[in-house]
């Protein structure tokens, strides 16, 4: 009898543990549209000419401690960017459940007309395929160019880019600089690749399709309203509970979401 009472203690404390690993870390339903944080005008200061622009975020909403980034990677809970040199640039905000906001914010140049375009191509997943080919007008001529935090060379052209968000910098030749974050796109498919990767580890009976409280996966509209907490519960491994999924899938969802989480 004990042996029997203590198999069955065995076998309850078993099933515990595998529903608790089935629930404790799925994604809740979370409504960002309605619960997520928004970005109201941000307060610009323009740059003269050199890097002094300043960039003020002013969020409202969302749920927890709010983190802003200014390139979609880095993050920070001050709302303050300084140091900034004229252009284009995408102000993010991401609360604690992983709902986020986005403003575009140009900062002026008091001191020039400098400006500049750019060309992409793909850039795949970290393979480096892509190209950035920039234009500039304005200034006083005799344009340098810069990628990230590189030096300005006289190539107008990057090559073997990945895809992701880029800081590009024109300089003219009495030392103006303005620059831009580039967004290259890494072409990952999600009718192709991503919608096979939820289908086969998060769109399962055994987790998500027993709990009506729990989000399915069962349609894009889903998977696009929480691309970015997807992508951070697959980052840090939290989610599939039990068969972890490969790094080629970890990045490949990375990379779609940073793609802007396109229905391709």
């Amino acid at each position: 009898m004990m042996l029997v009472r203590s198999f069955i203690l065995l076998s309850l404390f078993s099933f515990l543990i595998i529903l608790y690993s089935c629930t404790s870390d799925q994604i809740e339903i979370v409504d960002c549209d309605v619960s997520g944080p928004t970005l109201e005008d941000s307060e610009v200061t323009d740059a003269d000419c050199q890097p002094t622009g300043v960039i003020t975020a002013a969020a409202v909403g969302g749920n927890g401690q709010l983190m802003y980034s200014i390139d979609g990677v880095n993050f920070q809970n001050e709302t303050t960017f300084a140091n900034l040199a004229s252009g284009g640039y995408v102000i993010t905000v991401v609360d604690a459940e992983g709902c986020t906001a986005t403003e575009n914010v140009t900062v002026g140049n008091s001191g020039s007309d400098l400006n500049f375009t750019t060309e992409t191509t793909i850039g795949g997943c970290g393979t480096g395929t892509g190209t950035i080919q920039v234009s500039a007008t304005g200034g006083m001529g005799g344009y340098t160019y810069r990628l990230g935090t590189g030096v300005f060379a006289s190539s107008n052209t990057f090559e073997n880019v990945s895809g992701g968000s880029y800081n590009v910098a024109v300089k003219d030749e009495e030392g103006c600089i303005t620059s831009k974050n580039i967004q290259v796109l890494s072409g990952v498919s999600y009718s192709s690749e991503i919608k096979q990767i939820i289908d086969t580890n998060c769109s399962v009976t055994s987790c998500h399709g027993n709990d009506p409280s729990l989000i399915t996966f069962n349609s894009y509209t889903e998977i696009k309203n929480n691309a970015s907490r997807i992508r951070s519960v697959t980052q840090s491994g939290a989610m599939p509970p039990e068969d972890k999924l490969s790094q080629n899938n970890i990045d490949l969802i990375a990379c779609w979401v940073d793609d802007g989480a396109l229905n391709n």
